[in-house]
């Protein structure tokens, strides 16, 4: 499959192969779609079904958005074989130029009983946004499993989406720079974490700036949010929990 530019930069993974029917291993072709995305992104559609992902999704280019028929509709499972992998990695490279994609009406779950794992992880990036998203029984018997782990920078919108998981939402420092949160938004979502856990875990370290939480239902869980930083390097301001 070739594309010519972003303006006509749309695409089925069933076009690289993925087959949609519980069956097989379909990651192959996620990541053959994630790949045509280079150099400036792609909107890939995953139509009705269920797909079997055993390796982890690598997003390399910006602008790249993967999107289903619904939560329930689509459903996207990962079998791990190993600790800590991860489903959806954008920007593993950390560049610094990495802005725009994200996830659209899919619903993710895990093999169980697995090593801990992490649905969505995103570095540097900004621009990305997560609409209409789930995850379903993520956990392990760690208590560990992470349904987003967000490492920075922008721009980040997180909006009408459940996170059934260990940490349902695991905001971290950027490895790369040192704009962590910045002008993003997570409205009208749900995270139910592990009771040990809370559901949404805000790093050492980690500056937040001009960034709001609103109409958020926080579940089960040890806390609502949990935020405890020694050492951040910057003052966090402007950031508004309603």
């Amino acid at each position: 499959v070739q594309v010519s530019s972003a303006s006509d930069a749309l695409v089925s993974v069933k076009d690289f192969g993925a087959l949609g029917t519980g069956t097989g291993n379909d990651a192959p072709a996620f990541q053959a779609a994630a790949n045509a995305a280079a150099p400036n992104g792609l909107r890939i559609f995953v139509p009705r079904g269920t797909y079997n992902i055993l390796n982890p999704i690598l997003v390399l280019y910006r602008s790249t958005v993967f999107y289903g028929d619904g939560m329930f509709a689509t459903t996207l499972r990962f079998f791990p074989n190993a600790p800590n992998q991860v489903m959806f990695y954008f920007n593993p490279a950390g560049n610094s130029d990495y802005y725009g994609g994200g996830l659209e009406n899919l619903g993710m779950s895990v093999l169980t009983p697995q090593p801990a794992t992490v649905a969505i992880r995103i570095r540097n990036a900004s621009h990305i946004s997560l609409v209409n998203m789930a995850t379903w029984e993520w956990n392990d018997a760690t208590h560990t499993s992470v349904g987003v782990q967000l490492q920075g920078r922008e721009w980040f919108l997180l909006d009408r989406c459940t996170f059934y998981a260990d940490r349902p939402f695991l905001i971290q420092r950027n490895p790369d720079v040192w704009l962590d949160f910045d002008h993003s938004q997570v409205q009208q979502s749900m995270f139910a974490a592990d009771n040990s856990r809370p559901a949404i875990e805000i790093g050492d370290g980690v500056v937040m700036t001009n960034s709001v939480f609103q109409n958020v239902n926080l579940t089960a869980g040890s806390h609502g949010v949990y935020w405890v930083d020694w050492t951040a390097a910057h003052n966090s301001n402007n950031v508004t929990f309603r």
